[in-house]
């Protein structure tokens, strides 16, 4: 696409889910979340996916038994965050409890945030930050007994 916004073209494709689009810092590629490469009717659990936008060229960061949601890129562009999640065996997930950074060279995560009430639903990084940390941080829901 131009910058004016002519001239969109279509980087996936396929019968997966992909979502929560973010593009790295430098402008270079953009970061997905994806259920891509595995059955087209039941998935897999979602993963991060980058794509070259002039080259359509697709790499995989995360994958496993849980859903990796929402990336969001640091401003450096070495790392992003996500929201990680158990499947649930109807195959979906509802957020997560845990709020992954995972490098960008190689997809090695760590957890930053985890709740253990509740659910976190979004994801970001503050560029405004002090550095080095940069702020990052996710929304979350409270459960609480009726």
């Amino acid at each position: 696409m131009r910058p004016d916004g002519s001239a969109p073209r279509q980087l996936t494709d396929g019968p997966w889910d992909d979502r929560g689009a973010a593009w790295s810092p430098d402008g270079t590629y953009i970061t997905f979340s994806s259920e891509r490469g595995g059955d087209p009717v039941t998935g897999t659990a979602f993963g991060l996916w980058t794509v070259d936008p002039d080259s359509g060229r697709l790499r995989r960061l995360t994958g496993g038994d849980f859903e990796d949601l929402d990336p969001a890129w640091r401003p450096d562009g070495r790392s992003l965050v996500c929201l990680r999640a158990a499947r649930r065996p109807d195959g979906g997930s509802d957020g997560g409890p845990a709020l992954v950074r995972v490098s960008g060279a190689d997809g090695t995560t760590e957890a930053v945030r985890t709740v253990a009430e509740g659910r976190l639903l979004c994801s970001s990084v503050s560029p405004g930050a002090p550095r080095p940390s940069r702020r990052v941080s996710a929304a979350w829901t409270a459960t609480s007994a009726p």
